[in-house]
């Protein structure tokens, strides 16, 4: 039976008011999407989120402690973001870890930093956590010191931060393949004359140390291409490999 402290009814009445809110919740949103609300205010308020195991199939929709993680469909796109995410972090591109010392299944990753990540990387998240880590990134205090200590010079907090710092990789990007295109003109071209963007964008990440400090953070090669296709094709055709 519920237990009433008061002795004036007053813990059921709060029990069925409660009961009531979360029925029309769910009326509101639908069963599902309060489902997923409730796992992401759960998760957001974590300190860290192991990679593999809890930050990948959290950006999916999936539930880390309930989830079947071995379907077939949910693990080629799991396995092929996590081979995206140790390719930025192995080469210092647009994401870091807070324990890099440990062997990559143990990686540890700030919940902000890593949505940002995702961000960047244009991965379609579930959109009850995109609202949450929007909220929690622009209002929480701490956020921005957390993420600015994750990659200095480059602090990634609320949605005009984040922002400026993707205005700034973005420049940073357009230069480089105009000084690439410049510098290998032939390179950058196929048997065609037409525009590789493919191979400007190797070239940018092989002399990356030319544009890029340590202290910045780069685009992922994926999206480094797509900028440069969005440029180049206003006018001219353009082959992406």
């Amino acid at each position: 039976s519920t237990t009433d402290p008061r002795g004036d009814g007053s813990s059921a009445v709060s029990a069925e008011l409660s009961s009531a809110l979360n029925n029309r919740a769910a009326q509101l949103y639908g069963e599902d999407a309060l489902e997923q609300r409730r796992l992401y205010e759960r998760w957001v308020a974590k300190d860290h989120w192991r990679l593999e195991s809890e930050a990948i199939p959290l950006v999916f929709g999936r539930d880390p402690e309930q989830s079947d993680l071995q379907d077939e469909h949910y693990r080629r796109d799991a396995d092929a973001l996590l081979q995206h995410a140790r390719h930025c972090i192995e080469h210092h591109l647009t994401l870091q870890v807070l324990n890099p010392a440990e062997a990559p299944e143990h990686w540890q990753v700030s919940p902000a930093a890593f949505y940002c990540w995702a961000s960047v990387s244009r991965v379609q998240m579930p959109e009850a956590l995109v609202n949450l880590m929007e909220f929690v990134i622009s209002t929480v205090k701490g956020e921005k010191d957390r993420l600015a200590g994750q990659a200095p010079d480059t602090v990634v907090s609320g949605q005009s931060d984040m922002g400026k710092s993707f205005d700034r990789q973005r420049e940073q990007v357009l230069g480089a393949a105009l000084a690439v295109l410049a510098e290998f003109p032939e390179q950058c071209r196929n048997r065609k004359g037409r525009i590789n963007t493919a191979a400007i964008t190797s070239l940018i990440i092989e002399h990356h140390a030319t544009w890029f400090t340590d202290k910045d953070q780069m685009l992922s090669e994926a999206a480094m291409q797509d900028l440069i296709n969005k440029w180049i094709k206003t006018l001219r055709p353009v082959v992406q490999q």
